[in-house]
């Protein structure tokens, strides 16, 4: 079993590598709306999100809806993410089961923003105009679905809104994900469809959402030598703008109190290798990440809080 998961990782490492080597694709550029693609929340982000079969929190609003079926209880995830050029993302989420579990709800809010941009006219000049802001909203509620304990479905409906200086846009799009036990161990698959929606426009030129695919799995090894367990995802994910990425990551907890994770992106045109931390105090988990990115575009701190109850 460990020399074929071997060969699977060795294959998807290759074409990975090879298919994104000295190549623009076809279609970059051609999509909007870029904070979707913003990952939220700090465990992911800590472990290279690899997220679809490991989020268990009000955060699979965003990564995948199935996963909502996960969570025993009620759920509450907000997020602070400094992120690049002193862009600010911020994320809000809440889920709430219903019909015995069988059934979960979600509403979740995220904002990104950037003040202080300079305005100048058609020639330039060594003083600005004036400054402007963008802000970018996405407002979503999702509904899961469980069909006995091994397989679930999940939809997430939300409603777009971009503003830069005096223009601005709305829309909206959905997503769809599925999470499935296939009765292997400790192996758990999931896939999802992100950002479906007809097409927008900003300033008299059209735009397609950022649509994407993805499928991946998680294994969960116990260790009860190191009192604790190991968690090992992976995702292979696919944008209509861009090529093939495989994002890999590990957690590993300390008697389901302490966490350390890492992760890494690989295909990701400015992110690579990614590391985090997790603690948990009753209903409450801590969680930060430390995300670098090349091209000389800084380094993203990604804060979260969580509640369970």
């Amino acid at each position: 079993m460990k020399q074929i998961w071997g060969i699977i990782l060795f294959v998807s490492f290759s074409f990975i590598s090879m298919s994104n080597s000295f190549a623009i694709h076809s279609r970059a550029g051609t999509t909007g709306l870029a904070f979707l693609k913003i990952g939220v929340g700090a465990r992911i982000s800590g472990m290279g999100e690899a997220s679809l079969a490991v989020v268990n929190d009000a955060s699979a609003n965003f990564w995948n809806p199935a996963r909502l079926t996960r969570i025993e209880g009620y759920s509450l995830v907000l997020m602070h993410n400094h992120w690049i050029q002193d862009i600010n993302h911020e994320y809000l989420s809440l889920a709430i089961p219903f019909s015995k579990g069988k059934r979960t709800f979600s509403l979740a809010l995220t904002e990104v923003t950037v003040s202080g941009l300079e305005f100048r006219e058609d020639q330039p000049t060594a003083e600005p105009k004036g400054k402007f802001n963008t802000y970018d909203l996405s407002l979503s509620g999702s509904l899961a679905q469980s069909l006995g304990k091994d397989i679930s479905f999940g939809v997430t409906f939300k409603y777009l809104y971009e503003k830069i200086y005096l223009n601005d846009t709305q829309g909206w799009s959905f997503d769809l994900g599925t999470s499935i036990i296939p009765g292997y161990k400790n192996l758990e698959l999931a896939g999802v469809v992100q950002n479906i929606g007809p097409d927008m426009k900003f300033e008299r030129r059209d735009f397609r959402l950022p649509t994407t695919f993805k499928f991946g799995g998680s294994y969960s090894i116990d260790s009860p030598h190191l009192r604790g367990q190991f968690l090992l995802a992976s995702d292979f994910v696919k944008p209509i703008d861009n090529f093939w990425h495989l994002n890999l990551g590990t957690e590993y907890n300390y008697q389901k109190r302490y966490f350390l994770r890492v992760g890494h992106k690989l295909g990701h045109d400015s992110e690579g290798f990614t590391a985090g931390v997790g603690y948990k105090m009753k209903s409450y988990l801590f969680d930060y990440a430390f995300v670098p990115h090349r091209l000389n575009l800084g380094t993203s701190h990604r804060f979260s809080l969580g509640l369970k109850f």
